[in-house]
């Protein structure tokens, strides 16, 4: 049993089934609860004023959406981003499932559910920002496929005996 963990190939191999798995749990789940991650906002002085970034993670619906909000404001404290917590922080919303078609949504480019977007491009609400949607399945299947190749031994030659 223990000869299975010997060389780095099935090492890596077994992390990357790990990985994979762990992947495809997240991929299972997400068609039933929403998860987010949100991060704490940071401040940045800018010529105008006072740049607050906000960023987040959402699993949801098949896909994984990374959210990066902007807004611009002369006055420090007068800013519409909720700042939250100086710890990111983590929630569920059962079936929470981003709508991607919304027409304030201007794709840069997508392909196959992956795909980087810009909403409210033209900064008519103050609040601005880009999102990047990657397809659990373009995670999830690849390193299955890493993995197998890694973990099953490679044919060899047939060697003649005397």
């Amino acid at each position: 049993m223990t000869d299975i963990f010997q060389g780095w190939r099935r090492k890596i191999g077994l992390t990357t089934l790990l990985l994979a798995i762990v992947c495809m749990s997240g991929w299972v789940r997400s068609f039933t609860t929403g998860d987010f991650v949100t991060f704490p906002a940071s401040k940045q002085k800018t010529n105008a004023g006072v740049l607050f970034t906000l960023g987040g993670l959402l699993s949801s619906n098949g896909m994984i959406v990374w959210d990066t909000m902007y807004e611009e404001s002369t006055d420090p404290n007068d800013f519409n981003v909720d700042v939250g917590s100086a710890y990111p922080s983590w929630g569920t919303a059962p079936g929470d499932k981003p709508n991607l078609n919304d027409p304030k949504l201007k794709w840069r480019w997508r392909w196959n559910g992956l795909g980087v977007c810009d909403f409210d491009a033209e900064r008519t609400e103050g609040v601005w920002g880009s999102t990047l949607v990657v397809p659990y399945w373009m995670i999830a299947i690849p390193l299955t496929v890493i993995s197998v190749c890694l973990i099953l031994p490679r044919s060899r030659k047939p060697t003649e005996h005397k």
